[in-house]
């Protein structure tokens, strides 16, 4: 079945439905936005420096803007500071702005309480405004893109582009999407990488998990592949790249991951290179050489 965006739409609001001020506000947003240009997503994952995995209620990537629900278990002291330290490694790793909607209080007789409904849709209608004039500012300087889902992740929209950027987001449906992008016309792909024409070269569609044969590893800052092998099979050939028998050229990385609807995707995480000096008979590390590349016309 072919995801539809009122589909996708849909399914976001059913995964939040158990939550009742975040099931609230969301659907409130998306109600009074009624906009299709703008592009949003629930439980955005990010992942921290210390590997630990962060979710954001609702995130804006046009905009770079998470939103985050402040139920009352986020007054709780020690929970705050907690929060805190988790929204600061959010901004300091993303760059991105987390915006804020209390939805409960401590009252000075009654202790810890919901905020009326109207004070809720207050503060909700301020971020929809919020949401409203970062679409006007980017209008004005020329560089707003309308949320297309249908071609999200089409490679066509990558080869018009003439590059893919991790920055971007860049993640395509089907391995062989991802090589028609560098000109393979063939049919179906389903292996473990694809070297590119004339060059020692590859697309390196890695799974960053741990497998029956397989330990592979993203560092929390998207700097180096660990690859670790676990059967004997692996180890032959983790023994022959160590010894120069391979000609390792750079790996463009699409890594095989999960979106948030458990939809396979092949995501661009960057370009890496093997680093001799660091890799060994039990792990090869693999370095970030750049975070961009342009296609070939």
């Amino acid at each position: 079945m072919v995801l539809t965006k009122d589909e996708y739409i849909l399914r976001r609001l059913t995964k939040i439905a158990r939550k009742k001020w975040e099931f609230y506000v969301i659907s409130r947003i998306i109600h009074k936005l009624d906009d299709p240009e703008i592009e949003f997503t629930t439980q955005q994952l990010v992942r921290r420096a210390n590997g630990q995995r962060a979710l954001t209620d609702m995130y804006f990537p046009q905009f770079h803007l998470h939103l985050e629900i402040d139920e009352g278990q986020h007054l709780d002291a020690q929970h705050a500071e907690a929060d805190k330290r988790r929204i600061e490694d959010i901004v300091n790793l993303t760059q991105h702005e987390v915006y804020r909607i209390p939805v409960a209080e401590h009252h000075p007789e009654l202790g810890l309480r919901d905020l009326s409904i109207e004070t809720v849709n207050r503060l909700t209608d301020e971020f929809i405004d919020r949401i409203r004039s970062e679409k006007t500012a980017q209008h004005r300087g020329g560089i707003f893109s309308p949320w297309d889902f249908e071609h999200h992740y089409s490679p066509d929209r990558f080869i018009d582009k003439g590059y893919v950027d991790a920055s971007e987001g860049v993640a395509m449906k089907k391995q062989a999407h991802v090589l028609s992008c560098w000109g393979y016309e063939g049919g179906d792909y389903q292996r473990g990488s694809w070297r590119i024409p004339n060059t020692n070269h590859v697309i390196w569609f890695p799974r960053l998990y741990e497998r029956e044969d397989w330990n592979n590893e993203l560092a929390p800052n998207g700097k180096h592949i660990f690859e670790r092998p676990k059967t004997s099979e692996a180890q032959k050939w983790i023994e022959k790249a160590k010894d120069g028998r391979f000609d390792m050229g750079y790996r463009i990385t699409f890594a095989r991951v999960k979106d948030v609807l458990g939809h396979t995707l092949y995501r661009y995480v960057g370009t890496f290179q093997r680093n001799q000096e660091r890799s060994d008979s039990y792990v090869t590390q693999f370095d970030l050489v750049r975070t961009r590349e342009d296609l070939p016309r």
